[in-house]
């Protein structure tokens, strides 16, 4: 029984790993690194992208101006916001054509999004299971 659990944690391991090392995953890191300004606007900087355990990390923060607002907020708005951008996310993820290397490579995206003095105020993760069939 250990055997089995411990090969499945290494294939899980190695999966992540080749994720990363795809040629799409590299593309799409690529592609975002180069035009930070193209995912920067006067809310939010997008900082970088990068691929580690088999998902691709966004991070972005938001400007001075706005991180103030969002700082003020309480906790069932800061959820309600959360859930209204995963839902977005969602719809852009799984309906966009412009998204579909991505779904079939079953690429995990995760959105970390920090005011300028909190770190991960938001955090959004998509995946092909948020995608209905």
């Amino acid at each position: 029984m250990k055997n089995i659990v411990l090969m499945v944690i290494l294939c899980v391991f190695a999966q992540a790993k080749d994720i990363c090392q795809s040629q799409i995953a590299q593309n799409e890191i690529k592609m975002a690194n180069e035009n930070k300004k193209a995912f920067s606007n006067e809310i939010q900087t997008f900082l970088g992208a990068k691929c580690e355990n088999g998902k691709i990390y966004y991070d972005y923060i938001y400007t001075p101006k706005y991180s103030i607002n969002l700082e003020k907020i309480d906790e069932n708005m800061k959820s309600q916001r959360q859930v209204m951008m995963k839902n977005m996310l969602r719809a852009m993820y799984c309906d966009m054509p412009e998204f579909k290397e991505q779904r079939q490579a079953n690429l995990i995206l995760h959105y970390t999004y920090h005011t300028q003095n909190i770190n991960k105020f938001y955090e959004v993760e998509i995946s092909r299971k948020d995608c209905k069939n």
